[in-house]
């Protein structure tokens, strides 16, 4: 069965706030998310997708900075367009 299928977009909304400045106007990111088992899809995104880069052919050191379950020597990768990806270690 083909469970682990799923379309997703982030939208942000509201003005970029530059750095070291503030104001109280909304934003953020919107996410929809279209998916064909909402049970199997975040189970599958959470333990191979987040988690370990192994569904892409990546390390599976290689760990979400946002969502994953940071561990010691977890790896973000940042791919750059003139070279090796950028390595960020340990991302706090």
């Amino acid at each position: 069965m083909r469970t682990h299928r799923i379309v997703r977009r982030g939208l942000p909304y509201g003005s970029w706030l530059e750095p070291g400045t503030t104001d109280t106007e909304e934003r953020g990111v919107a996410f929809m998310a279209i998916n064909a088992s909402i049970r199997y899809q975040f189970e599958f995104l959470q333990t191979e997708w987040i988690n370990s880069g192994e569904f892409a052919s990546l390390s599976r050191d290689d760990v979400d900075p946002f969502a994953g379950v940071r561990r010691d020597g977890s790896r973000f990768r940042i791919p750059t367009a003139d070279g090796p990806p950028r390595n960020i270690f340990n991302l706090p």
